[in-house]
């Protein structure tokens, strides 16, 4: 057994063994904040969809105490048009834990014009991950986060 972990560490450490980063999609914004999914999360299994989105919040419009990026893993059932966040976690603007809970919230009917009907839509969508709607997988978030915010500011003046 010391032998495989002292391989596995060799590989790794020597770069034979490249670990892949976490790869993002954009899905929407606005200029208070910027919502991605993670792409290595999404997971269909028949009519139920789950993906783990990460909000990233403008810190111009972050008042103490609010987190500064949250991530939440949701759950789409296709067939019943229901939407579930199955656990989330909140974090301040370096990255220290504030909040997280693995409770699920309330199962939730689709509402027009919402966050979860968006998500439903989205995540229902038989091609998903592969729509129009999301861009290419990104490494760093935060960093398209910081330039779509600078876009809107631009925009608004």
């Amino acid at each position: 057994m010391r032998k495989i972990i002292f391989v596995l560490v060799f590989m790794f450490s020597s770069g034979i063994v490249k670990a892949e980063k976490l790869r993002y999609m954009l899905e929407f914004g606005y200029k208070e904040k910027v919502f991605f999914l993670d792409e290595e999360t999404i997971e269909k299994k028949g009519k139920m969809v789950s993906v783990l989105v990460i909000e990233v919040s403008n810190q111009k419009f972050i008042r103490p105490g609010e987190a500064s990026y949250r991530m939440t893993l949701w759950e789409a059932n296709c067939s019943k048009r229901t939407i579930q966040s199955l656990s989330s976690a909140s974090f301040n603007f370096n990255g220290d834990a504030i909040a997280a809970t693995n409770q699920p919230g309330d199962l939730m009917r689709i509402v027009p014009e919402t966050r979860g009907a968006e998500y439903y839509k989205m995540f229902c969508n038989p091609n998903f991950p592969e729509i129009a709607s999301l861009t290419k997988p990104v490494d760093n978030p935060t960093e398209l986060a910081k330039t779509a915010f600078k876009v809107y500011e631009e925009h608004a003046k």
